[in-house]
Protein backbone atom coordinates (compact mmCIF):
# COMPACT_ATOMS: atom_id res chain seq x y z
CA UNK A 1 0.00 0.00 0.00
CA UNK A 2 1.46 3.11 -1.06
CA UNK A 3 0.76 6.25 1.47
CA UNK A 4 1.23 9.82 1.41
CA UNK A 5 -0.12 12.21 4.14
CA UNK A 6 -2.97 14.39 4.05
CA UNK A 7 -1.62 16.84 6.38
CA UNK A 8 -0.02 20.07 5.11
CA UNK A 9 3.86 21.01 5.25
CA UNK A 10 4.84 22.65 8.20
CA UNK A 11 7.21 24.75 6.14
CA UNK A 12 7.08 26.83 3.01
CA UNK A 13 9.61 25.98 0.42
CA UNK A 14 11.83 29.20 -0.94
CA UNK A 15 12.25 30.03 -4.40
CA UNK A 16 11.15 27.33 -6.43
CA UNK A 17 11.29 24.84 -3.83
CA UNK A 18 7.95 22.81 -2.76
CA UNK A 19 7.70 20.58 -0.17
CA UNK A 20 5.68 17.82 -0.05
CA UNK A 21 5.76 15.87 3.25
CA UNK A 22 5.42 12.08 3.46
CA UNK A 23 3.88 11.20 7.11
CA UNK A 24 2.86 13.55 9.57
CA UNK A 25 3.60 12.08 13.54
CA UNK A 26 0.03 9.75 14.12
CA UNK A 27 -0.54 8.40 10.33
CA UNK A 28 -0.48 5.06 9.92
CA UNK A 29 1.02 3.18 7.94
CA UNK A 30 0.27 -0.84 7.40
CA UNK A 31 -1.02 -0.49 11.10
CA UNK A 32 2.34 1.04 12.06
CA UNK A 33 1.70 4.71 13.96
CA UNK A 34 4.75 7.14 13.94
CA UNK A 35 4.44 8.41 17.61
CA UNK A 36 6.61 11.25 18.92
CA UNK A 37 8.53 13.77 17.32
CA UNK A 38 10.88 13.53 14.64
CA UNK A 39 14.59 14.05 16.02
CA UNK A 40 17.55 12.06 13.79
CA UNK A 41 17.06 10.87 10.37
CA UNK A 42 19.37 8.70 8.34
CA UNK A 43 18.57 6.83 4.75
CA UNK A 44 20.35 3.86 3.02
CA UNK A 45 19.19 2.63 -0.58
CA UNK A 46 17.40 -0.66 -0.10
CA UNK A 47 17.30 -1.58 -3.10
CA UNK A 48 17.59 0.13 -6.44
CA UNK A 49 13.76 1.22 -6.06
CA UNK A 50 13.29 1.86 -2.29
CA UNK A 51 15.14 4.12 0.14
CA UNK A 52 14.55 3.67 4.05
CA UNK A 53 14.52 6.00 5.92
CA UNK A 54 14.96 5.72 9.58
CA UNK A 55 13.50 8.07 12.26
CA UNK A 56 14.58 8.29 16.10
CA UNK A 57 11.27 9.65 18.10
CA UNK A 58 12.09 11.39 20.97
CA UNK A 59 8.73 11.17 23.29
CA UNK A 60 8.18 13.97 26.36
CA UNK A 61 8.72 11.84 29.84
CA UNK A 62 5.02 13.32 29.81
CA UNK A 63 3.41 12.30 26.56
CA UNK A 64 1.50 9.31 25.97
CA UNK A 65 3.77 6.68 23.86
CA UNK A 66 1.80 3.93 22.56
CA UNK A 67 3.60 0.28 23.33
CA UNK A 68 5.43 -1.50 21.00
CA UNK A 69 6.78 -5.17 21.03
CA UNK A 70 9.62 -6.65 20.96
CA UNK A 71 10.65 -10.23 19.26
CA UNK A 72 10.65 -12.03 22.66
CA UNK A 73 6.97 -10.42 23.57
CA UNK A 74 8.35 -7.40 25.50
CA UNK A 75 6.34 -4.17 25.86
CA UNK A 76 8.06 -1.27 25.99
CA UNK A 77 7.56 2.48 25.69
CA UNK A 78 9.45 5.29 25.21
CA UNK A 79 11.26 6.67 22.31
CA UNK A 80 12.17 4.01 19.13
CA UNK A 81 13.36 4.07 15.75
CA UNK A 82 10.98 3.49 12.75
CA UNK A 83 11.99 2.60 9.17
CA UNK A 84 10.10 4.20 6.30
CA UNK A 85 10.43 2.48 3.16
CA UNK A 86 9.95 5.35 0.06
CA UNK A 87 9.41 4.58 -3.30
CA UNK A 88 11.76 6.23 -5.73
CA UNK A 89 9.45 6.77 -8.68
CA UNK A 90 6.15 7.53 -6.60
CA UNK A 91 7.54 9.31 -3.45
CA UNK A 92 5.45 7.68 -0.89
CA UNK A 93 5.74 5.52 1.73
CA UNK A 94 5.52 1.44 0.73
CA UNK A 95 6.43 0.34 4.56
CA UNK A 96 7.42 1.31 7.67
CA UNK A 97 7.44 -0.48 11.56
CA UNK A 98 10.37 -0.31 14.00
CA UNK A 99 13.33 -0.97 13.13
CA UNK A 100 14.79 -3.04 15.46
CA UNK A 101 13.08 -6.14 17.13
CA UNK A 102 15.70 -7.13 20.06
CA UNK A 103 17.34 -4.91 22.49
CA UNK A 104 20.42 -6.35 24.76
CA UNK A 105 21.51 -4.48 27.63
CA UNK A 106 24.46 -3.54 28.98
CA UNK A 107 25.13 -6.92 30.33
CA UNK A 108 24.75 -8.46 27.31
CA UNK A 109 21.40 -10.27 28.07
CA UNK A 110 18.38 -9.56 25.96
CA UNK A 111 15.84 -7.44 27.33
CA UNK A 112 12.75 -9.24 28.50
CA UNK A 113 11.49 -6.51 30.74
CA UNK A 114 11.48 -2.70 31.02
CA UNK A 115 13.60 -2.84 34.43
CA UNK A 116 16.42 -4.27 32.04
CA UNK A 117 16.95 -0.89 31.07
CA UNK A 118 18.00 0.96 34.24
CA UNK A 119 18.88 4.97 33.91
CA UNK A 120 21.35 6.38 35.71
CA UNK A 121 21.93 10.34 36.79
CA UNK A 122 21.91 11.14 33.08
CA UNK A 123 19.13 8.79 31.35
CA UNK A 124 19.81 6.66 28.64
CA UNK A 125 22.59 7.90 27.64
CA UNK A 126 24.22 6.46 30.76
CA UNK A 127 23.25 3.03 29.14
CA UNK A 128 25.20 1.35 25.68
CA UNK A 129 22.23 -1.14 24.34
CA UNK A 130 22.49 -2.82 21.15
CA UNK A 131 20.06 -3.15 19.17
CA UNK A 132 19.68 -5.20 16.39
CA UNK A 133 17.61 -4.86 13.38
CA UNK A 134 14.92 -6.45 11.56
Amino acid sequence: MAFDTTQPAQVTGLNAYTVDPLITIGDEINEYIAPGVPDGLGAIALDENTIRLFVNHEIATDEESYAYTLANGTELTGARVSYFDIDKATRTVVDAGLAFDTIYNRAGDIVDEASDLEFGEHGASDIPVEIVGL
